[in-house]
């Protein structure tokens, strides 16, 4: 089954089959969302008995705490405070801004510089986004994700990471010190 994306704050549908009888006169039908073996949420469903399918939304998905840049969940459906078999999907809730610090190397903030950030959507691979962004006074860009999907900054010529690494470059605040290099005529 694929993997369901969402931004945080955004609403998850779920559906699930039940069949049999028992499911019929079920009073109180749940999903429930957990991360990690921890229940993060549940939402309540409504049953079609003709069918015996079950339709609920988890109305605002919580996102990952920062730093994090996703949350990676699994559900099941409960009938009557009994659980049944975990779902396949699996549901990725992804952050919505994402901040790139440039700072000199005396940790001063460093304006201007040029960063491309590039993102892929884990829905369509063939979506992507691929922008040029420059730094604040504060030395900071903050971007709003186009997808759900991972990010890759990398600074424009000539503006240099310093030892060629990144101080911090994982979840939603990436953080470097970076140098403009003049180029050699």
């Amino acid at each position: 089954m694929p993997t369901i994306h969402v931004f945080d704050g955004d609403p998850v549908h779920c559906r699930a089959t039940l069949k049999g009888e028992k499911f019929k006169s079920a009073k109180k039908i749940e999903f429930v969302f957990n991360e990690a073996g921890k229940e993060v949420a549940r939402a309540p469903a409504a049953l079609t008995a003709a069918t015996g399918i079950a339709k609920g939304s988890w109305e605002k998905a919580k996102g990952p705490a920062k730093p994090g840049v996703v949350s990676k969940l699994n559900y099941h459906v409960e009938v009557d405070g009994t659980k049944l078999a975990n779902l396949p999907e699996e549901i990725h809730v992804w952050a919505r801004q994402f901040e790139v610090v440039a700072k000199h190397k005396d940790d001063k903030a460093f304006e201007g510089a040029l960063a491309r950030i590039k993102q892929t959507s884990e829905k369509n691979p063939q979506e992507h986004a691929d922008v040029l962004r420059k730094t604040g006074k504060d030395g900071k860009i903050a971007w709003t994700l186009v997808y759900p999907g991972e990010v890759k900054v990398e600074w424009e010529p000539p503006y240099f990471l310093l030892d060629k690494k990144w101080v911090k470059n994982t979840g939603v605040e990436w953080e470097s010190k970076i140098e403009k290099v003049a180029p050699v005529k």
